[in-house]
């Protein structure tokens, strides 16, 4: 059994699932709940594993980890909610932020993404899977389309957080010896 098989699907989801919640609730003081509903499985049941397509402005933060498993873990944001994140974040009105242009925005959500990721790390470094970051990488367009890697598992998530969603796309895999 490989490396990424030992790692069940419970345990995947309680690690995203903390490290998720830990950070809306430490750096926004806000809820994260997951929310079952969206393209997180395939019709059978399984981990999503064909292309998801968000509609509407959207804005990802990306990071990576490498060691002895690699990977990206990816948190999307519609644009409005990524404003008002950002205003509650800094202390500014959702129009402030927006008249500051998308790098304060960008800024924000590449920090919660690798806060999430870093959390995430530190879980897979306890269970005796060390690995570093990468830095955040941001992605902004209309309609975006997550594509699965080749020989990744890849988990799909959903959170609800103050009446938003919070999509997060998980790949993961083994390191070649």
């Amino acid at each position: 059994m490989n490396t990424i098989d030992a790692i069940s699907n419970e345990t995947f989801r309680e690690t995203i699932d903390r490290a998720v919640k830990d950070v809306f609730r430490t750096m926004l003081a806000m809820q994260a709940a997951p929310d079952p509903g969206g393209p997180t499985q395939d019709q059978d049941g399984l981990p999503m594993q064909k292309s998801v397509l968000l509609r509407g402005k959207q804005v990802l933060g990306n990071v990576g980890f490498q060691g002895d498993l690699n990977g990206i873990l990816g948190l999307c944001f519609d644009d409005s909610f990524a404003n008002r994140i950002t205003g509650k974040l800094l202390g500014m009105t959702e129009n402030e932020v927006v008249e500051a242009g998308h790098e304060v925005a960008n800024d924000t959500i590449g920090e919660l993404t690798n806060m999430a990721a870093g959390a995430f790390k530190n879980q897979l470094a306890d269970r005796g899977h060390p690995c570093k970051l990468t830095i955040p990488a941001i992605v902004r367009g209309e309609d975006l389309g997550f594509e699965p890697h080749q020989g990744a598992v890849r988990r799909v998530y959903r959170y609800t957080v103050d009446g938003s969603h919070v999509f997060i796309d998980f790949q993961i895999k083994e390191t070649a010896s």
